[in-house]
């Protein structure tokens, strides 16, 4: 039986509303050895991506999966020194589209943006959310619900 891959991820996922969620790394965690980087975005959350990322990747780590793209730059200079392929979850248009350019393969939730980023030459492909939308509830089950 093959072992599971190791996978760094970098940053916190957050989603179009600005909440938080971890629920990406969850299940990367279920299907791979997760190692988390957890940074803010600015100059000394670059610092640690650099080199907790390093680290990680040393350990043998064989991918990076970028959470919130504003780290994409010091995770993808990590990628190309250990030479392992960096991916990203991009959210809104976030991000430099200069660094994203250099992403493997970015994933976004909605066909539009992931139209929008590939005609600025970034690989991106839509991944829509594992939820389902619910269907809209009739005006007389809305009116039950009311009572």
């Amino acid at each position: 039986m093959l072992a599971p891959p190791r996978i760094v991820t970098v940053g916190a996922y957050q989603s179009a509303l600005g909440a938080a969620d971890d629920g990406l790394r969850a299940a990367l965690a279920g299907r791979a050895r997760v190692a988390s980087v957890d940074a803010a975005p600015g100059p000394r959350g670059w610092l640690t991506v650099a080199r907790d990322t390093g680290r990680a990747l040393r350990d043998g780590a064989e991918c990076i999966h970028v959470l919130d793209a504003r780290l994409a730059g010091p995770a993808l200079s990590a990628g190309r020194r250990h030479a392992v392929p960096v991916t990203a979850t991009v959210v809104a248009r976030r991000g430099s589209r200069s660094v994203l350019r250099g992403i493997d393969q970015c994933f976004v939730h909605d066909a539009g943006d992931a139209a929008w980023l590939a005609e600025r030459g970034v690989r991106a492909i839509a991944a829509p959310p594992g939820a389902s939308t619910l269907p809209e509830p009739s005006p007389r089950r809305l009116a039950e619900m009311v009572r």
